[in-house]
């Protein structure tokens, strides 16, 4: 399946729901008169015309125009986005953490669903890095391959996790919900790791998007 249709499809399900934007896509596709996985850069200007007039059917004209825009940008050469590096070092920060990511989800079409995991993973890690040390700083980098996904990297100076261990296994909750909030955050990710000592604790949680 081309990198094309899967761009295609996605920023259809973002408008439409799965089923229509599949049936849309593949009714476009025949009436261009190529496979599903000819499907290339340089066959979107002809395909979002065949798109246009079953999409009405769904969208009220403002939400056309916007997926319309967006369709037109498909395969166009975009600028690197932008790394966010914020210090935590007040409960007002677990807020602009959660706010930045979800901006950085959005302008990279992520859907509903990775958007809320992405601020989810964000939240806790910026509250337990006001919770439980001296302050620190998260980062949010994207990557565009091999596939796309946003790294989150949380760094404090607090005095480590003695018992990551028995917390990662699930043998020990804190009252305040510390051992809780990593596994779950863990859960969240396709990739997360986790390094403590007296000298502070960095988690590196990486989220597909």
């Amino acid at each position: 399946m081309s990198s094309a249709y899967d761009q295609l499809l996605s920023l259809l399900r973002r408008y439409i729901s799965q089923i229509n934007a599949q049936n849309i896509l593949a009714r476009a596709i025949r009436e261009v008169g190529i496979e599903k996985h000819q499907v290339s850069e340089a066959h979107l200007g002809e395909l979002a015309s065949k798109l246009e007039p079953s999409l009405r059917l769904f969208l009220r004209p403002a939400a056309l125009a916007s997926l319309q825009s967006e369709l037109g940008s498909i395969g166009r050469p975009s600028a690197p986005l932008e790394s966010i590096s914020l210090a935590i070092k007040q409960e007002a920060d677990i807020a602009t953490a959660r706010a930045q990511a979800r901006d950085m989800c959005e302008k990279l079409g992520a859907r509903r669903m990775t958007i809320q995991k992405l601020a989810t993973v964000v939240s806790e890690l910026a509250r337990n890095i006001y919770m439980y040390s001296h302050g620190g700083t998260l980062e949010i980098h994207h990557a565009a391959s091999p596939t796309s996904s946003l790294t989150v990297r949380a760094v404090d100076s607090g005095p480590g996790i003695t018992n990551l261990d028995d917390i990662m296994k699930g043998n020990y909750k804190s009252r305040t919900g510390l051992g809780a909030g990593i596994r779950g955050t863990k859960r969240l990710c396709e990739r997360f790791d986790i390094k403590t000592s007296p000298a502070g604790t960095t988690v590196e949680a990486e989220v597909a998007v």
